[in-house]
């Protein structure tokens, strides 16, 4: 039976913090999913947990000499013979190729090729994708040449091999044998019939192909009004075939040079490829191969080449994501694909936010391109005429790509999945995510992704089954903030919330044993029901230095039902505390989980510094603030002076 995986940091936290509140290691360990051992382990000698000396030989590689090797080895064509003796390794090739293969992150991958491009060919493709992200791909007939050989496709075959049978052989005519060129198109009304032209062909061969296959497909759906897709070869491009499709009357769309990766005719051609030399067949004649891809293309099925039209706002996408840049699919939004395409395309991680309620939007920031943010957005608005709609614009700090999706009335369930897919293709944890339906919390407690920043808005949280599943499954590993809860005020809660910072807007439900027996960095809680003399024990706890040794910042929101100065005093009654005029080195800012969020502390004339046994600085203020009701807001910030 394999081992299981060691404590995480988070879960670790949480072990202090169910210890403090006087929990047994078997409630604790039927509340984390861990065995008794585990939680016993760690609670018995955590300073040393997982310190243990491991059997077996020791490592021959140091931590440092693996992350040589990995970022050696990164997206380079070097051999382990060439990794060892450029880090001066004494150790073998093997040894190399042993630690490349335990990451995974490195693969060994066939190098593939890609049109060079310029940078006004990526210009040029990202401004294409840009402009049609709202085209009917329905309306567009999609043309390509193949060049088709009777021994097989250029390149090599590949089989499993049976080590108790004689090895099969690949052979190729001398002088290469016969070979075809295939000229088709499809559309969503279906294939054109193909055309089989010559390796030496030019304009006027060209339009006379066009002539027999095209002009009888477009009379056959005149009423559809369909645009002919073409590359860019000079055949195609020159002033007298596009003056021939002008004299005849066919829209011709403008088309990014260096671009195969934006045809779906490329995948059609692989499915014939597929179907035609499947398992290694060979012709004799070139007739026999001819009848074989007449054969291949008649049995193209509608809903196939629908799915490939289907595809074509995801390739622009990828385009947009990528800077245009050559690429397979980055990701497919809605497609069990994501998560194999994002292997073989090796994604940098992304920050993803996700937002649920009246605004549904998935913001991916790529980690290498921090300035441009892409929004897939839901329907804002009927003003809209095609789906999915694209735009874009700027500012003086970020660039934003919007993918604007028609909203069917079941774009929250969509909405779960493309998030679902998302995390799975970039594995990256979700930076931000707003919950405003229950549905979504019910999938994401199902789903359960590592979370830095959680928000819950009203009517979410109707009951204490649903709030005691989210303290238990959610994983966040920064802040936690709740805006209220929809049942019964009388509702008490009395264990600590394992989260790192937690705001809660209407907190009346939030208790004094919860705040002592938690282990919580930040607390700030609104509208809150906790005395003055509940606040008390909360700064004694602390300045005696027994609980809440983690805590750096707290502030509470309570109504006054009696004068300020008496409601302070109460706060401080039998503290040992000091008075002081002003800051005093007190540091007016608070990270409250990230650089984007961070609270400033006002001034005030008077502070009160309580100082615990460490040297660490407790400061308590009071600042008024008028709600519906008369609030008076406390601040305790922890700090230390600087010498």
């Amino acid at each position: 039976m394999p081992r299981a995986t060691h404590l995480s940091d988070s879960e670790r936290a949480q072990i202090d913090a169910f210890k403090t509140a006087g929990w047994s290691n078997r409630r604790i360990a039927a509340r984390l999913g861990r065995s008794f051992n585990c939680i016993n382990t760690f609670v018995n000698n955590p300073d040393h947990y997982e310190t243990n000396k491991k059997s077996g030989a020791p490592k021959k590689l140091t931590d440092r000499d693996t992350r040589s090797i990995i970022r050696l080895a990164s997206n380079s064509m070097k051999s382990c013979n060439d990794i060892k003796n450029e880090l001066k390794l004494d150790v073998s090739k093997s040894t190399v190729w042993r630690t490349l293969d335990s990451n995974q992150n490195i693969v060994r991958a066939k190098l593939m090729s890609a049109p060079m491009l310029t940078d006004a060919h990526k210009a040029n493709r990202l401004q294409f994708a840009r402009n049609n992200m709202a085209t009917d791909w329905d309306k567009i007939i999609f043309s390509d040449e193949k060049k088709f050989n009777l021994d097989g496709p250029d390149g090599f075959n590949s089989y499993w091999h049976d080590l108790k049978k004689d090895p099969l052989h690949f052979s190729k005519r001398n002088f290469g044998g016969g070979r075809l060129m295939v000229w088709g198109a499809f559309s969503s009304a279906g294939t054109v019939d193909l055309a089989f032209l010559s390796f030496r062909m030019n304009s006027t061969d060209y339009q006379d192909a066009m002539t027999a296959k095209l002009i009888p497909y477009l009379r056959r759906f005149h009423r559809r009004q369909l645009t002919y897709q073409q590359d860019n070869a000079s055949i195609h491009a020159s002033r007298s075939t596009l003056d021939w499709f002008k004299s005849k009357k066919i829209k011709v769309m403008d088309w990014p040079a260096c671009s195969p990766d934006l045809n779906p005719m490329e995948n059609v051609w692989a499915e014939l490829v597929r179907v035609v030399y499947g398992q290694g067949k060979q012709y004799q004649t070139v007739s026999e191969l001819q009848t074989a891809i007449v054969d291949a293309w008649k049995n193209l099925k509608k809903p196939y080449l629908q799915k490939l039209l289907n595809s074509m706002p995801n390739r622009l996408f990828s385009i947009i994501s990528t800077g245009g840049k050559p690429t397979k699919l980055v990701f497919s939004l809605l497609s069990k694909r994501a998560k194999k395409v994002a292997k073989l395309n090796r994604l940098s991680p992304v920050t993803i936010c996700l937002c649920c309620g009246s605004d549904n939007q998935i913001r991916l920031t790529r980690s290498t391109e921090p300035s441009r943010i892409l929004i897939i957005d839901s329907q804002k608005d009927n003003g809209f005429s095609k789906y999915p709609y694209v735009h874009f614009f700027t500012n003086d700090r970020y660039t934003f790509d919007y993918l604007t999706l028609k909203d069917n009335g079941n774009y929250i369930e969509e909405y779960k999945e493309m998030a679902q897919h998302v995390c799975e293709v970039f594995r990256s944890p979700i930076h931000q995510i707003e919950i405003a339906k229950e549905s979504v919390l019910e999938w994401l407690i199902r789903f359960q992704p590592i979370i830095r920043y959680v928000e819950i808005r009203e009517n979410v949280i109707d009951s204490v089954e649903t709030l005691d599943r989210i303290l238990k499954s959610l994983k966040v590993t920064e802040h936690f903030q709740l805006v209220s809860l929809t049942f019964s005020e009388k509702f008490q809660y009395t264990e600590p919330i394992p989260f790192q910072t937690v705001t809660i807007f209407y907190s009346s439900w939030f208790t004094l044993p919860s705040i002592l027996n938690g282990n919580n960095s930040i607390i700030r809680l609104f509208n809150s029901k906790l005395t003055p003399k509940d606040i008390n024990t909360i700064l004694r706890e602390w300045q005696m230095g027994s609980k809440l040794r983690n805590l750096e910042f707290f502030e509470i929101a309570t109504p006054i039902f009696q004068n300020r100065e008496s409601h302070f005093n109460e706060v401080l009654k039998d503290l040992n505390w000091t008075e002081s005029v002003g800051n005093d080195g007190r540091p007016l800012t608070v990270k409250i989980d990230d650089e984007m969020r961070t609270y400033r502390v006002r001034e005030v004339d008077r502070v009160r510094n309580l100082v615990r046994s460490d040297g660490m600085i407790g400061s308590v203020s009071l600042r008024k603030a008028i709600d519906k009701i008369e609030n008076i807001r406390l601040i305790f910030q922890v700090w230390r002076r600087q010498t």
